[in-house]
């Protein structure tokens, strides 16, 4: 049963959710286009940590390659980690960022928060984070 069943007549949004470091991330599984295992011999690729302005890199323990979808038909590969699902959840249990942090989070590609099995999970837009970095 998806997270979100319980509300079936408000809008849903199906989410990626993984997790880079100790953070855990979600983001609306129309951006991505495919999902493949990490070849280290790949070099068109963008690491989440950089795109995510984490400073010192996190250590990777499962790497995944999501192909996501950008402007004008292209696209672009990102490396996350341990990607845990692709799930269904209710609009309403996803909160906006406080306005006090929107227009650092704004820029980060960072829109909201959801608060499943008692942890925040940061909702991002991984196009926005493309386009700035």
């Amino acid at each position: 049963m998806n997270e979100s069943a319980e509300n079936s007549g408000i809008e849903k949004l199906h989410l990626l959710l993984f997790t880079v470091g100790a953070a855990h991330f979600g983001c609306h599984s129309s951006q991505i286009l495919e999902i493949s295992d990490y070849n280290n011999h790949d070099d068109d690729l963008r690491w989440f940590h950089d795109l995510a302005d984490y400073g010192t890199a996190p250590s990777y323990l499962k790497p995944t390659v999501i192909t996501v979808k950008t402007e004008n038909a292209g696209y672009q590969r990102v490396v996350i980690d341990r990607m845990e699902a692709i799930t269904e959840f209710s609009l309403s249990r996803m909160v906006p960022v406080p306005a006090l942090l929107e227009s650092r989070t704004n820029q980060n590609g960072i829109w909201g928060v959801l608060l499943r099995h008692n942890q925040l999970t940061l909702l991002v837009d991984i196009c926005r984070m493309l386009k700035k970095g």
